[in-house]
């Protein structure tokens, strides 16, 4: 199985204090995979590695066989960030302006929309069934309709994977759980590669292939089928700390 991203022995601190600390990690096509740990165990901080937005203290990430820090084809990798939540409701843009504005590389000399794009756009809304809302304007969708669209923004640059940050935090449970089958079907339909933060037990559950806790700087492997979600949320919970004797295998 081709590798996405390769980490290697990579540890991260701000000042003088680790929150990463010699972390092994493969991603590889087609995964669906799940990063859990309690809030400031470095989840976040993890991806923005994996992305190249933070350099690491020591160790190396490759995304693609190659360093991430040489790592320049971007249209591979698709990101919806925790930010998504805070757009502004009353920016004045379409759905379709909002997505054409991702190609906006690809656009030609005046850098305006052509119809060589549009075909793109319209599979990219379709793909998420809201294509029938290009001409509407942001702000006036549900919270999940927007999630629907920032997933279209990212699809229509055609990605091989695409890592979310928690892109469900304060959606209602309907709406997740459609988010979720739509994420699910990028995964085993297209064979898009799945890296998501989240907190939700569907993921966990009957979703993710793979399962990594984060948790005392280190990190921690499950199989999704074997994933005990009680078992770490009793350690989240403090009644048990989640250390390697706790049915956790650390990744080598």
């Amino acid at each position: 199985m081709k590798k996405i991203v390769e980490v290697n022995d990579l540890s991260f601190k701000y000042d003088r204090d680790f929150i990463l600390q010699d972390i092994n990690l493969v991603i590889e096509q087609g995964d669906f995979m799940a990063f859990l740990g309690p809030n400031g165990s470095g989840k976040s901080t993890l991806i923005q590695l994996l992305l190249g937005s933070l350099k690491p203290t020591s160790g190396e990430v490759k995304v693609f066989g190659v360093a991430v820090e040489h790592f320049t084809d971007w249209g591979r990798i698709g990101y919806i960030s925790q930010q998504v939540k805070n757009f502004n409701q009353s920016f004045p843009a379409t759905v379709k302006e909002l997505i054409t504005a991702k190609l906006y590389q690809q656009m030609g000399f005046l850098k305006l929309s052509n119809s060589r794009l549009q075909p793109r756009i319209e599979r990219a809304l379709a793909l998420v069934d809201m294509l029938d809302y290009q001409d509407r304007q942001l702000g006036s969708l549900s919270g999940g309709q927007q999630q629907r669209v920032f997933i279209a923004r990212t699809m229509v640059s055609e990605p091989e994977v695409i890592f979310l940050d928690e892109p469900m935090v304060g959606v209602d449970s309907r709406a997740q759980d459609d988010f979720f089958q739509l994420v699910n079907r990028l995964n085993n339909e297209l064979g898009i590669t799945v890296v998501m933060i989240s907190h939700d037990i569907h993921v966990v559950s009957s979703q993710a292939n793979r399962v990594v806790c984060l948790v005392d700087r280190r990190l921690y492997h499950h199989q999704g089928d074997e994933f005990d979600y009680s078992c770490y949320l009793e350690g989240v919970r403090g009644k048990n700390r989640l250390v390697p004797e706790h049915l956790h295998q650390v990744v080598d």
